[in-house]
C-alpha cells in the first residue's frame, strides 16, 4: 500500500508541474477499454488542434466496466455541452454522444485535486499516460 501511495504522489507530482490544465473529463465507452485502446483513443483525441496536452488514467469501476479520466488543455470555450458536443466529435461520434459524459472546466487552483481524483486507483500496474 505504501509503495502504491508514493507512486501516485510521484506522478501526481509530476503532472501537477505541467501548466494550463483546464478541463476535467470522463469517458466511458459502451465496452470494456484495453490499455492499447486507450492510448489509441487518446492519441486520436491528441491530433485535434485545440487539444493541446491530456494527461489520463484508465479506472475499472464496480460495473465490469472501466471509464477514462482526463486532464485537458485545450483552446475549446463554451458552455458544457457545446465543449462536450465538440470532444464527441474529436473521437467520431455524434455531437450528442455519450462517450464525453463529464466535461468540467477547471482552474489553475483545482488542478491538484482534479490530477488526485484522476489518480485515486492509480499503481504501478494501471494503464496511463501524457500527451504534450
Amino acid at each position: 500500500m505504501e509503495v502504491t501511495n508514493q507512486y501516485r504522489t510521484s506522478v501526481n507530482d509530476w503532472v501537477d508541474t505541467i501548466p494550463n490544465w483546464n478541463y476535467a473529463a470522463t469517458i466511458r465507452r459502451h465496452y470494456k477499454l484495453k490499455s492499447h485502446s486507450a492510448e489509441k483513443l487518446m492519441e486520436r483525441l491528441f491530433k485535434h488542434k485545440s487539444i493541446y496536452q491530456i494527461f489520463w488514467v484508465l479506472e475499472n469501476d464496480s460495473t465490469g466496466y472501466n471509464h477514462l479520466h482526463l486532464l485537458l488543455g485545450s483552446t475549446l470555450l463554451g458552455n458544457y455541452v457545446d465543449v462536450k458536443d465538440e470532444l464527441n466529435t474529436y473521437l467520431g461520434g455524434k455531437p450528442n454522444a455519450q462517450c464525453f459524459n463529464y466535461v468540467k472546466p477547471i482552474e489553475p487552483n483545482e488542478v491538484k485535486y482534479y490530477t488526485g481524483y484522476c489518480t485515486k486507483q492509480l499503481n504501478g500496474n494501471s494503464s496511463y499516460g501524457v500527451l504534450l
